[in-house]
């Protein structure tokens, strides 16, 4: 387990904890805790957006990241090699941002933005030490999950796979250990459970001793279950037309929704 520098109590003062805003003022209305409150979709503790793919999860994540480009250093993990040259560009045309982009061996970076392609649960593990080391203000994985993804449509045996869940427990508990202790902002990403054979999934998490929760439609175990305090669940409504619902909120009851499309910008409103 990933062992820390600095005795865990060591907090640091509340109002300098980062807050980032997506685009969409619909968005940032759902997540935000209270009116007054700054708009946000990501701010100090853990932020779980999930969603078929092609929904705009991605999407979702860059915008959020090129709105604070010049106010915090983020560190942006990419599982599934879902962040290309290609959309980053085109980010950046229709903000009109001149930052140079450098292609690094493992991904890219742009101003403050580092992106990072990890595509496995132990590199994933590993990748703690250079958060812990760097301390980014925001973190993004992107998908966090994904090696259940590549588990199943790989038809790996249980029993050759090791101990996935007990593995993202302890990697969502070092990040939330971060939040408290530098408070982080985290966004991940995963997919619903709708997206691969649900036998297979509970199949799967049976055989590693997860307890399977009814309430949760997406992948990802225990960890993702109580770790993320908001979590958003994203569904297509059409080309670029998509709904979010508030599934789970510190201060907000659940179900509200909102509406937003995807954009050569990121995001925005309908």
């Amino acid at each position: 387990m990933l062992k820390l520098t600095q005795p865990v109590g060591s907090y640091i003062d509340p109002g300098e904890m980062p807050v980032v805003p997506s685009s969409s003022d619909a968005v940032n209305k759902l997540v935000q805790p209270l009116p007054e409150a700054p708009p946000r979709i990501f701010s100090r503790g853990i932020t779980l957006i999930y969603g078929t793919g092609g929904a705009g999860k991605t999407s979702l994540c860059l915008d959020a990241c090129f709105n604070v480009i010049d106010k915090y250093k983020i560190l942006y993990i990419d599982t599934e090699r879902g962040v290309d040259l290609w959309r980053i560009r085109q980010i950046m045309k229709a903000r009109k941002l001149k930052y140079p982009i450098k292609t690094t061996e493992d991904g890219y970076i742009v101003n403050k933005l580092k992106i990072i392609r990890e595509p496995t649960l132990g590199g994933l593990l590993k990748l703690m030490k250079i958060v812990q080391d760097k301390k980014p203000d925001v973190l993004i994985i992107d998908n966090i999950a994904s090696h259940y993804l590549v588990l199943i449509c790989q038809d790996t045996k249980i029993s050759s796979y090791g101990k996935p869940s007990k593995e993202m427990i302890v990697l969502t508990n070092t990040l939330m250990v971060f939040t408290n202790k530098w408070n982080m902002a985290v966004g991940v990403t995963t997919q619903p459970v709708s997206d691969v054979k649900k036998a297979e999934i509970l199949e799967l998490e049976k055989g590693l001793g997860v307890d399977y929760y009814d309430e949760r439609d997406y992948i990802g175990g225990k960890g993702l279950e109580f770790n993320p305090k908001v979590q958003l669940r994203i569904e297509k409504r059409g080309k670029t037309e998509r709904l979010m619902v508030l599934m789970k909120h510190r201060s907000k009851k659940p179900g509200e929704t909102c509406k937003f499309k995807i954009t050569d910008w990121g995001v925005g409103d309908i």
